[in-house]
C-alpha cells in the first residue's frame, strides 16, 4: 500500500503534475507534497488532479493512517497547488490536509474534489491547521459551503485571520445568500 510523496529538498525550483492515479490501501498518507524544515526559499508548484483514493464503502482503502492529500511546507519556501477534480474517500486523518511553519507560504486552489468516509454522501470535508502566509479558495463541493460536519468555509476564514472575499453567480436568491455570508462568518457589513 504505497502513495505518491513529492518532497525537494533545499532552495530547488519544482513543477509537478499529480493526474489521474488510481490509489487503494495507502498505509500511510496517498498523495503527500512536503518540504519541512527547509531553510530555503524553495518555490514549488504543482497540479493534483483527477485522482481516485480509495473506494467508497470500503474501510480505510484511502489511507490506513494518513490523509487522502497532505500538503506540509517548512522554513522560508513557497508552495502553490491546485487540488482539483480528486475522489477521496476512506481515509484515517484528513480528505485534504494542509500546514505551513514558519515563514513559509502555502497558496492552494481546491475545487471540485469527492470526499467521504464509509457510506457518507460525499461533502466537501478539508482538515486545515494553521498557516503561516498564503491564500486559499475553496469552491466546487457538492453539498456547498460545509468543510465538515461542524466545519464551515466561515470557521475556515477565521481561522486563518484572512479577509473574506464572497463570489458569488449571478442567479435568482443570490443576494440574501451573499448578505448572510459576511455575518456568518462574523464580519459586518459597510
Amino acid at each position: 500500500g504505497g502513495g505518491i510523496t513529492i518532497s525537494p529538498a533545499g532552495g530547488a525550483d519544482v513543477f509537478f503534475a499529480i493526474q489521474n492515479n488510481n490509489i487503494q490501501n495507502a498505509v500511510t498518507t496517498a498523495i503527500n507534497t512536503t518540504a519541512p524544515g527547509t531553510t530555503a526559499a524553495a518555490e514549488i508548484h504543482g497540479t493534483i488532479t483527477g485522482n481516485t483514493i480509495g473506494t467508497p464503502g470500503v474501510v480505510d482503502s484511502g489511507s490506513r493512517t494518513g490523509s487522502g492529500i497532505d500538503n506540509t511546507l517548512g522554513g522560508a519556501g513557497t508552495m502553490t497547488l491546485l487540488i482539483e477534480g480528486n475522489e477521496i474517500y476512506n481515509f484515517a486523518s484528513s480528505g485534504i490536509g494542509a500546514l505551513a511553519r514558519g515563514s513559509s507560504r502555502l497558496n492552494l486552489t481546491i475545487d471540485n474534489n469527492i470526499i467521504a468516509i464509509g457510506e457518507e454522501e460525499p461533502h466537501g470535508m478539508v482538515l486545515y491547521q494553521r498557516q503561516a502566509t498564503g491564500w486559499v479558495r475553496i469552491a466546487g463541493y457538492e453539498n456547498g459551503l460545509p468543510l465538515g460536519d461542524d466545519e464551515y468555509v466561515a470557521d475556515l476564514a477565521a481561522d486563518f485571520g484572512y479577509p473574506l472575499v464572497v463570489v458569488a453567480p449571478n442567479r435568482i436568491g443570490v443576494v440574501n445568500q451573499t448578505l448572510q455570508t459576511p455575518i456568518a462568518a462574523g464580519g459586518c457589513l459597510d
